[in-house]
């Protein structure tokens, strides 16, 4: 590995590297920047590298400020599918829309094996798919199965997404169903109050069948903020 230049341990200087190595200089925010300054001063100042030790630690770092970029490119072109994950500081969500579920294996596909993305650790047990669906009494099936749902996802005043599994209670289904659609529209009026008071707009898909865990809908609650 070549050795580190003196002024390695620079966050100007290595910043700029990674700008010549991805071709981009567009980092985003930049509240990063003080803090890894704060971290290089503290590396210079107590860690005694080798000349290898100095060059793997700052190339490790111009790798991340590289991802760093081409994340922020992607979000660019993007700003609907990318979501930053509050439980992990490196984790980062996908949501991808679609008509065509060949997208799914072609386009999607395509992104997820170049970079950044396929620098980066998949976790499937968060992998949900489902398909927009009506319940057969709207009148607007356009808006029900389209309009809406990419609407609600690609609010820009929607900055906060919670999106889980759902799978009904094998109980459920014995119940009678006079007593399922009770219990349904309990939880209905529920979550109208939750819209009602701009409090979260939901996003809804049917699941039966189109995950590993045969889940019966993924729920998506959006709101401006996280209550």
């Amino acid at each position: 590995m070549p050795k580190a230049p003196e002024n390695s341990l620079d966050a100007d200087y290595l910043m700029n590297e990674a700008a010549a190595s991805a071709g981009l200089d567009d980092f985003g925010d930049l509240s990063f920047v003080e803090p890894l300054r704060q971290c290089l001063a503290a590396a210079g100042r107590y860690v005694s590298f080798s000349e290898t030790g100095l060059a793997t630690y700052t190339a490790g770092i111009v790798n991340d400020l590289v991802n760093r970029l081409r994340l922020t490119r992607v979000l660019k072109r993007h700003p609907e599918i990318l979501y930053e994950d509050v439980s992990d500081p490196h984790g980062i969500g996908i949501i991808a829309m679609a008509e065509e579920p060949t997208v799914f294996v072609t386009t999607l596909r395509e992104l997820f094996n170049a970079d950044p993305f396929s620098a980066m650790v998949r976790k499937p047990e968060f992998d949900m798919l489902g398909r927009t669906y009506s319940i057969g009494y709207e009148s607007d099936l356009e808006e029900v199965l389209f309009d809406r749902p990419r609407g609600r996802v690609l609010n820009p005043e929607l900055t906060w997404a919670i999106w889980y599994p759902l799978q009904r209670s094998k109980s459920f289904y014995r119940l009678s169903e006079d007593r399922q659609r009770e219990i349904l529209g309990e939880h209905g009026t529920i979550g109208r109050r939750y819209g009602e008071a701009g409090r979260a707009a939901d996003g809804r898909v049917a699941g039966p069948g189109r995950d590993r865990d045969d889940n019966d809908f993924v729920i998506g609650l959006l709101g401006a903020e996280l209550h």
